[in-house]
């Protein structure tokens, strides 16, 4: 298949549907790097498709390239303000670094108050930076589960309780539905 689509590809490089089938084919193949280097071909011929960016977000992320990963997101975003996956992993990632300091913080011992309190103060601003993110979320798919759910962590652990409480109540609603 692989070999087909690069013999289409030859005769119409101009296609990007075939660009994409080729780097579907190449993650499937575990060829993460080829892979990049055809969406970067394809964003060159269709430069406001956020899906684009947001597959290239993916891969660089499974390649551990967190910072690019991000820089695609946000791209798409730009794009497509409402493009739900990219805004999602971008508010993951966001999300998952004041989760770490939730569970250093957790593994802490009694007597280190003092460093409970910084990771604390740190905690804070990280679901700060982080909720308008998941409220985006939360404008674009009121009825996600997971952000439901992450979005009532994020008040409650903020102390926004009758934000927590609303979300709460809309969780019930949805399981017992």
């Amino acid at each position: 298949a692989l070999e087909a689509s690069r013999m289409g590809k030859k005769e119409h490089p101009q296609d990007v549907d075939l660009m994409k089938f080729e780097v579907n084919l190449l993650i499937q193949l575990k060829k993460a790097d080829e892979a990049i280097g055809e969406l970067l071909k394809a964003i060159e011929l269709e430069p406001d498709n956020a899906d684009l960016y947001f597959s290239l977000g993916v891969l660089r992320e499974e390649l551990g390239e967190k910072d690019a990963a991000i820089e695609s997101y946000k791209k798409a975003i730009t794009i497509d303000q409402d493009h739900f996956n990219s805004s999602f992993n971008l508010a993951v990632f966001t999300f998952n670094v004041a989760n770490e300091m939730i569970k250093e913080r957790n593994n802490l011992s009694y007597k280190e108050v003092k460093k409970s309190d910084e990771l604390k103060a740190k905690i804070d601003a990280q679901l700060t930076e982080a909720l308008p993110l998941w409220e985006r979320l939360y404008d674009l798919k009121p009825k996600d589960q997971t952000v439901l759910e992450t979005l009532s962590y994020i008040y409650t652990f903020l102390k926004m309780d009758d934000k927590a409480n609303k979300l709460a109540d809309e969780l019930d609603a949805i399981k017992n539905g």
